[in-house]
């Protein structure tokens, strides 16, 4: 797997800070219940820490999940603050 054609696939950003120490089950429960998203769809799910220089992205490929993760050294990722639904 070299990661999801991003030209295809669903982006759900999760606004404000998720805890990095997460891993697939954590990242995987956020995007069920806390995004209201299907987890298994095949969408890619996006989470970014309080700092804004790491960032964790969960994909579905049909078969198992990935997780990717970027750092930033310098700089930081322009993220929203909070939950843009209310």
């Amino acid at each position: 797997m070299m990661g999801p054609d991003l030209n295809w696939v669903p982006i759900y950003v999760r606004p404000g800070a998720t805890d990095m120490r997460k891993q697939i089950n954590g990242l995987a429960l956020i995007a069920e219940e806390q995004m209201e998203h299907n987890r298994l769809s095949g969408a890619l799910f996006l989470f970014c820490n309080r700092e804004r220089c790491m960032l964790k992205a969960l994909f579905w490929d049909g078969t198992g999940f990935a997780v990717f993760t970027k750092r930033l050294e310098q700089d930081r990722f322009p993220w929203p603050a909070g939950d843009l639904r209310h």
